[in-house]
């Protein structure tokens, strides 16, 4: 006789969850690490412009990112005794669980003009 799993299955076993912060963190770092690459991508093509006289009589194409919104489906596993909180992110966790104990929050991350200079000592400051 086989027993039919439902939805309310303790699956904590299986599935593997990732702290809230860490989880955020890692989105946050692959948003900065895209604009570093066109940041990078458009160095490049700035000096293959400057040193092609045709090219160097066009506008340079640059790119930008504006706001970015991000809605993350999370499912709370645990609360740590430091406030730590573990969550269940990925699609086939959350398919698992019931869809009464997951949640949605709404990421914004707003990209700021900041130039980064040296100073006369060699020291690096940021001005806005």
């Amino acid at each position: 006789m086989s027993r039919r799993k439902d939805k309310t299955t303790d699956v904590s076993a299986i599935m593997s969850a990732i702290e809230l912060s860490a989880a955020l963190k890692n989105i946050t770092s692959a948003f900065i690490a895209a604009k570093s690459n066109m940041d990078e991508v458009s160095a490049e093509i700035a000096k293959k412009y400057s040193e092609n006289d045709v090219l160097s009589q066009l506008s340079l194409p640059f790119f930008t990112i504006s706001d970015i919104t991000l809605q993350l489906k999370f499912a709370i596993r645990e609360t740590g005794k430091q406030g730590e909180v573990y969550v269940y992110i990925d699609s086939a966790s959350l398919e698992k669980l019931p869809q009464n104990i997951i949640s949605q929050i709404e990421i914004k991350l707003n990209p700021q003009s900041v130039k980064i200079y040296k100073t006369e000592e060699g020291k690096i400051t940021h001005m806005t």
